[in-house]
């Protein structure tokens, strides 16, 4: 199971070649909890909600401080966007 929030980042990491720092990239975690998302709100720490997207080997995160997208994550975001999922943001 994946959040749109983790979408969203992964969408943002997509249109960012050279990667971003974390601050861009957790604010979709952060947007989330803001609009009341209660099941994110007590467990979800910004190591947890990346950590899921590096274990299934979308994401990276660089020695130097940047997150970058994966050609996996790349390729799954084509694939859900080709499914015509709504973009929403949870």
């Amino acid at each position: 199971m994946i959040y749109g929030s983790q979408i969203g980042a992964l969408r943002s990491l997509r249109a960012a070649a050279a990667g971003l720092p974390r601050a861009p990239v957790e604010a979709h975690l952060d947007q989330a909890k803001q609009n009341s998302i209660e099941f994110l709100r007590p467990r979800s720490t910004f190591t947890e909600w990346f950590g899921f997207l590096e274990r299934n080997d979308l994401t990276t995160a660089g020695d130097d401080g940047l997150y970058r997208i994966t050609p996996k994550g790349v390729g799954f975001l084509t694939y859900i966007e080709g499914l015509g999922y709504p973009p929403r943001i949870f």
